[in-house]
């Protein structure tokens, strides 16, 4: 056994882990990505970069290929455009990316105010005479009042349409956040 063949063996070695590391991805994909990485590695070597010179700016094999895996979703989310997989998409990233992190707070803050909006149409309906659009001397607030006295109810029946645009409207700018993240995010 020649020492070149013992450096072929090790590249070969670590791209197979590559490999395994890439299973989730389609085969037509993973196997251009593998053969050129293969490629720059035995040009590395041919350039005489021993194997750890050529493997170096590579790193770890699964680390290498996460970057890929983490591509391809973030595609996959943004071709689709559908919330549930933007949302799993951004919320992978959270412990890595500040984008990510503000448009995970962002988008909890949406849905916090949607069942909000949820559970004073479910309020208004079991005790309509506490629930409403509230507004005070020094407040305005959407939700259950324990004094009607000391506020002014400004939405009466309206409250269903209010708290509809709230619902509808959580919704929409909470897309636009995660459809913002994923788009910045593919950038990167």
């Amino acid at each position: 056994m020649t020492v070149q063949n013992t450096d072929e063996q090790m590249i070969e070695a670590w791209l197979r882990r590559m490999t395994w590391a890439l299973a989730r991805m389609p085969s037509p994909q993973r196997e251009e990505i593998v053969e050129e990485t293969r490629v720059h590695l035995f040009e590395r070597l041919g350039r005489g970069l021993t194997v750890d010179q050529a493997l170096e700016g590579f790193g770890a094999p699964d680390a290498y290929a996460r970057r890929f895996i983490e591509e391809m979703e973030l595609a996959g989310a943004l071709g689709s455009q559908r919330v549930s997989e933007l949302l799993g998409a951004i919320i992978r990233r959270v412990h890595k990316s500040i984008v990510a992190f503000i448009a995970f707070i962002a988008v909890v803050c949406f849905i916090c105010l949607a069942g909000g909006a949820a559970w004073t149409m479910g309020m208004e309906l079991i005790d309509p005479v506490h629930t409403g659009l509230w507004s005070g001397q020094n407040s305005f607030f959407l939700g259950w009042n324990d004094d009607p006295s000391k506020f002014r109810e400004l939405a009466g029946n309206k409250i269903y349409v209010v708290s509809a645009f709230v619902i509808a409207g959580s919704y929409v700018f909470g897309r636009l956040v995660l459809l913002w993240a994923a788009r910045t995010l593919s950038r990167r």
